[in-house]
């Protein structure tokens, strides 16, 4: 790996996926303001759950970015004052982990989010 590939990594650590993620996370925020009927009253234990699991994912979100900046970052700037930008230089695979680790989390955060809606959903469905 060349210093200018490290640099397009750490420009390009995430994807669509995380894209993805981020969009579901404010849906499902969205359909927790619609089925508490638009006022903090109608907000319900369930409902409240599912608003909190949502925000947690886009913390995930948030974590997973500002995570990798740091480290990609501080490995760009160490490396620049020891290498030119077509020489190689070798970047341990454990730099990746914290920021794999959100972004994982943070996928089956929503999932668990959707889960939470679903039943609350449901609940209501079979209440009515």
């Amino acid at each position: 790996m060349t210093l200018k590939e490290a640099i397009t990594f750490k420009d390009r650590i995430t994807g669509q996926a995380s894209s993805n993620v981020r969009a579901l996370a404010f849906a499902g925020i969205g359909v927790v303001w619609i089925l508490s009927q638009k006022t903090m009253e109608g907000l319900r234990a369930d409902l409240l759950r599912c608003l909190t699991v949502f925000g947690v994912a886009l913390v995930c979100d948030f974590l997973q970015y500002s995570v990798a900046s740091v480290i990609w970052e501080t490995f760009v700037w160490r490396s620049e004052s020891k290498y030119k930008l077509d020489d190689d230089v070798h970047a341990l695979a454990r730099f990746n982990v914290p920021a794999q680790a959100f972004f994982w989390l943070k996928q089956l955060v929503v999932a668990a989010g959707y889960v939470l809606l679903i039943v609350a959903l449901l609940d209501r469905l079979t209440c009515s």
